[in-house]
């Protein structure tokens, strides 16, 4: 699993140790780098939501941008086969 929140809620509900023992997603829009919550501030973030309001060429309306924190590996890993 990974886990998906901003850091207000992340420092609010999510403190325990064991949470940093999931992947983090940070949502943090308008800034250069992303607040990271208490329980991940050793670990660091995987994926980064930068913004919700990103255009793609040929999608209709916005689309989030994220980035990876990480190399094609880390993302092979995360891909489900079937």
């Amino acid at each position: 699993p990974i886990i998906y929140t901003n850091h207000p809620f992340g420092d609010e509900y999510l403190r325990h140790a064991d949470f940093s023992n999931y992947h983090l997603w940070i949502a943090e829009y308008g800034v250069a780098k992303p607040k990271i919550p208490f329980a991940w501030t050793k670990k660091g973030w995987l994926m980064w939501q930068r913004t919700e309001r990103g255009k793609i060429e040929g999608a209709v309306g916005n689309v989030d941008h994220d980035i990876l924190n990480g190399d094609i590996e880390i993302l092979k890993k995360l891909a489900v086969n079937k």
